[in-house]
């Protein structure tokens, strides 16, 4: 599909006319113009457009380390549908999963029109809304912790931070609330999380599965952007920390980083916040419980006939939706040291699931 070079100048001179950044010694009041890499996104998500000249991209996922401006992108893209989409009436939503964060970004909004004597001149800014009343639209913060189920309309649904969701009910309402309008966007911003029962692993996991281009799951209408590390990838090597925050060097600063890789270096604790949050990789846990290295040196071939009647110790972990039933067995023996032998089930169609939506390959195992 092709963009419209007219949207796309539109996108591009709202922010860097009529927006400021409001926080830091570094930045405030300077013009919001965009990196290279917030300006392709947003020319893509926003100017690509269908034959009917709609909007191509109805629901995307960006997906950036912390400190990269997410928050100051995620209010200015509300204040753009709010003021300059043309969507009359429009009902632009800043989503997350508590107040305080759903507050965070409806600040810095707040704070942009506030400073700007142009948006100023047709916005209208209340405690926890704002409105335009040249197009009779509202842009508002809601949380999971207060939203109703009934009496949404919305054009635009902005989820700052997924990861944080822990239920699917807020997600589903309010991705089913654009329902009546001709060019609706849900927009998830988030960073990398460490529970893969939530929306947002099961949102990622569809992410790249729809730019890998992997067959069924074909959707011209999805924009995936996802900036992270290989799982691979050296976590303290600094080109691999350029390769995963297109900010590096503006926000977050390269000395910030450096220090907080000395930290995760010293501190086997903090490695996995350090991978988290800066590198955008999933991690098992939010801290490592377990230096897996020392882990993976424990491993040998189990005979069952060394420990026959022998004293064992049963742990039993029952599946509740799509995670895996787990019987770990654990022997100890006379020199008083263990063996463990660990068995994992899940049901078949389950392994389907998690092959298409996980890429983990269960039915090449089963075979």
């Amino acid at each position: 599909m092709p963009i419209d070079p007219d949207i796309a100048e539109r996108v591009v001179r709202f922010f860097a006319r009529l927006l400021t950044h409001v926080k830091g010694r570094e930045f405030a009041g300077r013009p919001f113009v965009l990196e290279s890499w917030q300006r392709e996104y947003l020319v893509k998500l926003l100017a690509t457009v269908r034959p009917d000249g709609l909007r191509q991209y109805r629901r995307s996922l960006l997906a950036v380390p912390r400190k990269n401006g997410k928050s100051s992108l995620s209010a200015g893209i509300a204040l753009y549908h709010l003021v300059a989409d043309g969507e009359p009436g429009g009902e632009i939503y800043g989503c997350a999963a508590d107040r305080e964060q759903a507050g965070i970004v409806f600040r810095i909004a707040k704070s942009m029109v506030e400073n700007s004597p142009a948006l100023s001149a047709v916005c209208q800014t209340y405690k926890n809304e704002i409105i335009c009343r040249t197009t009779d639209s509202r842009y508002k913060a809601i949380s999971s912790e207060a939203f109703t189920k009934h009496g949404f309309d919305s054009s635009v649904c902005i989820f700052d931070e997924l990861h944080a969701q822990k239920g699917r009910d807020f997600w589903d309402v309010m991705t089913t609330s654009v329902g009546s309008r001709l060019q609706p966007l849900i927009l998830a911003i988030t960073t990398a999380g460490s529970d893969r029962s939530t929306v947002c692993w099961d949102e990622w996991s569809k992410a790249v599965l729809v730019k890998s281009g992997a067959a069924g799951w074909e959707d011209d209408e999805y924009l995936s952007e996802i900036w992270a590390a290989p799982a691979a990838a050296d976590w303290t090597d600094e080109a691999v920390w350029a390769a995963c925050n297109p900010n590096l060097g503006i926000s977050p600063k390269l000395d910030y980083m450096r220090a907080k890789c000395r930290d995760a270096r010293r501190n086997k604790l903090d490695q996995n916040v350090f991978r988290r949050l800066h590198l955008n990789q999933w991690t098992e846990t939010e801290t490592a419980w377990l230096n897996m290295e020392k882990w993976d040196r424990c491993a040998a071939v189990f005979d069952f006939d060394s420990v026959a009647g022998r004293e064992c110790w049963l742990g039993l972990d029952l599946a509740s939706v799509r995670d895996l039933t787990a019987l770990v067995m654990l022997f100890r023996d006379d020199s008083g040291e263990f063996a463990v032998l660990p068995r994992f089930w899940i049901p078949q169609e389950g392994s389907r699931y998690r092959n298409q939506s996980n890429q983990i390959p269960y039915p090449n195992w089963e075979a």
